[in-house]
């Protein structure tokens, strides 16, 4: 599912399934395309949703990682 969710003041974290050597010392900059998360967020009384939480699940480095080779050829 996709929602549009305002990060401002969320707890951003790394779930234990994500391998030390591909975490940063600041969560946050883990957060471009192709990182896996999972975000638990409340909506407002204005109908938005605010992320308190986002987990992340796996780095975009990971992902990567898991995607199939491509042929040279």
């Amino acid at each position: 599912m996709v929602r549009r969710v305002a990060l401002g003041q969320a707890q951003i974290i790394y779930a234990d399934e994500v391998p030390a050597a591909e975490r940063e010392k600041d969560p946050a900059r883990s957060l471009i395309p192709g990182t896996e998360v999972r975000v638990t967020a409340e909506q407002d009384g204005d109908g938005e949703w605010r992320a308190q939480r986002i987990e992340i699940l796996a780095t975009a480095a990971e992902g990567r990682s898991k995607a199939p080779a491509r042929s040279s050829t």
